[in-house]
């Protein structure tokens, strides 16, 4: 009984040292990861997530790395990688278009008979080369 006492107390010294050495991988390096983040998203939120995400992922990993460069250059691409996942999301590529009683009014006939003249043209391409 008295070594699972022992064993719990070496867990919590070493989970206190985890904690401790992870705010210190936070602290290094989250101002340079969301720099990079807000750079590719232009977004403060995403940016955050993401960063978020890069440390979540770094503690779930477990393994040590060979050398800071290697820790420092793995952050980054796991960084940049949460980044191409939010671009290729549908919500992020999902583009608002406005109803047409919202455009104003010398857009609204533009836009309209544009946009139908294109297809027209298009459908009469698509005719004269099938002759």
């Amino acid at each position: 009984m008295m070594e699972k006492k022992n064993s719990k107390a070496e867990v919590s010294v070493s989970q206190a040292v985890d904690k401790e050495a992870l705010q210190q991988k936070i602290n290094t390096y989250s101002d340079l990861l969301y720099r990079i983040a807000f750079l590719q998203l232009r977004n403060n939120q995403d940016a955050e997530d993401v960063v978020q995400e890069t440390f979540y992922q770094y503690i779930k990993r477990k393994k040590d790395f060979a050398t800071p460069e290697h820790e420092k250059a793995w952050l980054i691409k796991v960084t940049l990688n949460g980044c191409r996942k939010i671009w290729r999301s549908a919500w992020y590529r999902h583009i608002d278009v406005a109803p047409e009683e919202e455009l104003p009014a010398g857009l609204e006939e533009a836009a309209g008979s544009g946009m139908e003249d294109s297809i027209l043209e298009k459908e009469r391409n698509r005719e004269i080369w099938r002759q």
